[in-house]
């Protein structure tokens, strides 16, 4: 069974909102550097939604953090765990 299909509302992102939560916890899974068991190495290749997808190369690319109007994670909240995943943008955007 896949991750994404036990968030809430599984890969489509359910009820309105939901996605931002499903997006968030996806996002420290997907960033791992972990590589030490078929759990982590699982988690570094799954599919992700096209939502997440979308936050995580804006953020590679340009160094910005993409949000949409009134999320429950702030900024700082995104921004702890690129960092913390050690997940560096490539180049900032002036």
């Amino acid at each position: 069974m896949l991750l994404i299909n036990l968030t809430p509302g599984g890969p489509d992102g359910g009820s309105a909102g939901q996605h931002f939560i499903r997006d968030f916890l996806i996002l420290h899974y997907r960033l791992t550097q972990r590589e030490d068991s078929p759990l982590w190495r699982h988690c570094a290749a799954m599919e992700i939604p096209h939502t997440l997808q979308y936050k995580i190369d804006h953020f590679l690319r340009y160094g910005r953090l993409v949000t949409e109007g009134m999320e429950p994670f702030g900024n700082q909240c995104w921004l702890a765990v690129h960092i913390g995943q050690l997940n560096w943008p490539e180049r900032h955007d002036p």
